[in-house]
């Protein structure tokens, strides 16, 4: 607990722009495509 405050101004400042976020074409989704362990991980959207 002794990093709260920072906790608090990194959720406070995702839960601002998390709103912002720009829809992705189906296209675009396979550039932005990560590794995972069971499969490959897609975003939907760019911040």
């Amino acid at each position: 607990m002794s990093n709260f405050s920072a906790t608090m101004w990194f959720m406070t400042l995702d839960m601002t722009i998390g709103y912002e976020a720009v829809p992705m074409t189906a296209r675009a989704k396979f550039f932005s495509a990560s590794k995972c362990p069971l499969s490959y991980a897609f975003l939907g959207r760019i911040q």
